[in-house]
C-alpha cells in the first residue's frame, strides 16, 4: 500500500507540473499577441473626451455616458440638426428646447442620488427623429 501512495503522489505532482506549464505557456502567448497588436510609440498620447455620436445628426458633447457627477445639477451640451426640437427626459423632469441656427443646444438638468437614466430625443423640422441615452451617476461620497 505504501508504494501505491508514493506512486500516486509522484504522478499527481508530474501532472500538476504539466498543467502549470501549459497555463504558463498559454498566458505568455496571449501577452505576446496583445503586445503585437498595440503599436508602441515613444510619444505620450493625450486622452480627450470623445463625444457620444448618435446616427441622424444628434451628438452629445457633455457629459460623457456613465459619468460620475458630484453636483445635483449638470449641463447637457450637444449638437443636432438646426432648428430641431430636443426632448430630454430625466428621472424627475421633462425638458423641451430648440436648437439654434448651428444646431447647438444646452440645458441644465437636476439629478437624483444614484443612477440617472436620461433619454434625449431630437425631432427635426422634416420629421427626422433620433434618440440617445445617457447614464449618469450622482454621488456626493468623498473618495480618499
Amino acid at each position: 500500500m505504501r508504494k501505491e501512495v508514493l506512486l500516486a503522489i509522484f504522478f499527481g505532482f508530474i501532472i500538476g507540473l504539466i498543467i502549470t506549464f501549459g497555463i504558463y505557456t498559454a498566458n505568455k502567448g496571449l501577452r505576446q499577441t496583445q503586445t503585437d497588436e498595440i503599436p508602441q510609440t515613444s510619444e505620450e498620447i493625450e486622452a480627450s473626451p470623445t463625444p457620444t455620436l448618435i446616427p441622424a445628426g444628434l451628438t452629445i458633447y457633455e457629459p460623457a455616458n456613465q459619468a460620475l457627477i458630484d453636483q445635483e445639477n449638470t449641463t447637457i451640451r450637444g449638437k443636432a440638426l438646426p432648428k430641431s426640437i430636443i426632448g430630454i427626459v430625466t428621472e424627475e423632469e421633462e425638458i423641451l428646447i430648440e436648437t439654434d441656427e448651428d444646431g447647438l443646444f444646452e440645458t441644465e438638468i437636476g439629478l437624483i442620488g444614484g443612477v440617472n437614466q436620461i433619454t434625449i430625443t431630437m425631432v427635426a423640422e422634416d420629421g427626422q427623429e433620433s434618440n440617445a441615452s445617457l447614464t449618469l451617476i450622482y454621488s456626493t461620497a468623498k473618495i480618499e
